[in-house]
């Protein structure tokens, strides 16, 4: 098995979220393996350098206002 780089191809390249593990599984019983990838948050407005884990635990809290 081989792999490529499709993220631009899939348009995931702008995307901005903190993933923090993958499995392979055949999800779909197609009889081919599909990815699953764990995130933390869906967005993030800002640069993936400087996330701290007050950024993680705060990042999915709905304000209130």
């Amino acid at each position: 098995m081989t792999f490529r780089d499709a993220t631009s191809d899939y348009k995931l390249d702008k995307l901005n979220s903190f993933s923090t593990g993958a499995n392979f599984g055949d999800f779909n019983a197609d009889g081919f393996p599909d990815l699953f990838v764990g995130n933390y948050f869906k967005n993030y407005e800002g640069d993936l350098t400087y996330i701290n884990d007050q950024t993680i635990v705060s990042a999915n809290q709905v304000s209130k206002g």
